[in-house]
């Protein structure tokens, strides 16, 4: 094999084994992409666990933490001790009207009935929390100020999700390097065990 022979070999070779590398350093085995942000809002409190996406999925089916946000499939963003108090409002099964049901739904049963608080506070729930009403609606907080502090609790959850972009690209890259350098050294033990240590195998 003469070297131009060898040079574009090792470039075929590398550019599969390039994108190959970098699709290994995305995956959830190699890197736990889950990002799971638990607020206490009474404390205004927000703590950070780095989990496998598969810890994600659980989380999203416990029924203690009130969900906020349509967030990524790897970021959970949960709720706890949310306890202003707030006015529900929801649609009516079979009359067209929306109806107030806060005598019957608090903030602790939404925690208890797997909803979702979206931005602009409609909210959408897995578990009717009422069975008259739809599964959805929207909350009012009674308290004009207990509304600025439940947003700056968003805020502050929001700030702990981490962009690991760049990480992921330098475990990719990390990848890269490695089966290159395998690929070398193979080479080169190929070459030795065929040649020794002769010069005939890569010719100009």
């Amino acid at each position: 094999m003469s070297k131009q022979q060898f040079y574009r070999l090792t470039l075929v070779l590398a550019i599969p084994l390039l994108i190959f590398s970098f699709w290994l350093g995305q995956q959830d085995f190699v890197f736990n992409k889950g990002q799971f942000v638990q607020c206490d809002v009474s404390e205004n409190s927000c703590m950070f666990v780095q989990v496998p996406l598969s810890e994600i999925d659980q989380i999203n089916n416990n029924n203690l933490l009130l969900k906020y946000g349509n967030t990524s499939p790897d970021k959970f963003l949960g709720l706890i001790n949310f306890d202003f108090p707030i006015s529900v409002f929801s649609p009516h099964l079979s009359e067209d009207r929306e109806v107030n049901i806060s005598s019957l739904v608090s903030s602790r049963t939404l925690e208890g009935s797997l909803c979702t608080i979206h931005q602009g506070l409609s909210y959408n729930c897995r578990k009717n929390p009422v069975a008259f009403t739809s599964n959805y609606g929207r909350i009012e907080f009674i308290n004009p100020n207990d509304a600025t502090r439940f947003n700056n609790v968003i805020e502050n959850g929001k700030s702990h999700f981490k962009d690991y972009f760049l990480i992921q690209t330098a475990i990719g890259f990390g990848f890269f390097l490695a089966f290159l350098t395998s690929y070398l050294i193979i080479s080169w033990l190929i070459h030795f065990i065929i040649y020794g240590m002769k010069k005939g195998s890569i010719e100009k």
